[in-house]
């Protein structure tokens, strides 16, 4: 065929068609449909967060004070780097309490939560959003509206 540098859309294209992934691994197999289903009930379960501290995380520690969330079951924990970690719950309630009873901190650090939907990496997900209540006191009457609320938690 030649030299990679020098060949052309079809010298490259006739190199794709003659590669089959099927002799390099031996036989394919299809998942079964319910593998699929039971994946997306298992992330939906999952939070993955992110202690946005600069120091190291007490495992243990941190462990401890999750304990005082009242949480039905208990959470297995899973470190994915030094401050990423993703929750395992056990019933779709306490997820969904864990993200509308934000913002969390340990430590004095904020803890940013993120849901997961099955694509990328954990290790490149962007924690760079985090809601939080705001409480403006004199307000007049007439800025009492949730599009003046969106417009200063915008700024």
């Amino acid at each position: 065929v030649g030299n990679i540098a020098t060949m052309n859309m079809d010298d490259i294209a006739s190199l794709c068609a003659a590669m089959s992934l099927k002799e390099l691994e031996g036989l394919v197999h299809k998942l079964e449909g319910d593998l699929k289903s039971d994946g997306e009930r298992k992330l939906s379960l999952c939070l993955v967060f992110k202690v946005l501290a600069n120091k190291m995380i007490n495992r243990e520690v941190f462990r401890r004070v999750l304990l005082k969330i009242r949480i039905r079951e208990s959470i297995p924990v899973e470190v994915v780097s030094e401050k990423n970690f993703t929750f395992h719950f056990q019933n779709i309630e306490d997820p969904r309490r864990v993200l509308t009873g934000g913002p969390w901190s340990f430590d004095n650090f904020l803890i940013v939560l993120i849901e997961l939907n099955g694509k990328g990496d954990i290790r490149n997900m962007s924690f760079n959003r985090a809601t939080f209540w705001v409480q403006i006191h004199n307000v007049s009457l007439l800025c009492m509206m949730k599009r003046i609320g969106q417009f200063l938690g915008s700024l």
